[in-house]
């Protein structure tokens, strides 16, 4: 017997309907949660319409208008995940680093910082 075949949720082939919505609030023991659920639902859907109407007529339109509010900002803040990956990695080559140099054996990476001088968020945040 196989299993049954689970929608592909992130290409957005699939999605939830509002019985799959009742039975994992009651599977979850949540049953009382089905309402916000359901309306939640029904605004990802309007908002996925909106959306698709809006691409309807080219990436460009929404590029423009997403350019012309980064214009009037007075303030933009930005989410750069590379850079966190970055430090991440960073901190654990200088852990390799000074455990190789413990153990008196090659180091992983030529001159690379020690664990003392990792990145550090600056005070007040």
């Amino acid at each position: 017997m196989s299993a049954p075949k689970s929608p592909d949720w992130r290409s957005a082939t699939s999605r939830a309907t509002a019985d799959d919505i009742r039975a994992w609030a009651e599977a979850t023991g949540q049953p009382e949660a089905d309402g916000e659920l359901l309306t939640r639902l029904r605004g990802l859907e309007s908002h996925i319409r909106s959306w698709r109407r809006q691409l309807a007529a080219g990436h460009k339109a929404v590029q423009d208008a997403h350019n012309e509010a980064q214009a009037r900002a007075a303030v933009l803040h930005a989410w750069e995940s590379s850079w966190i990956v970055g430090v991440l990695t960073a901190a654990f080559l200088g852990e390799l680093q000074q455990g190789a140099e413990e153990l008196g054996i090659e180091p992983v990476v030529q001159d690379f910082p020690r664990p003392s001088s990792r990145w550090a968020p600056p005070s007040g945040t």
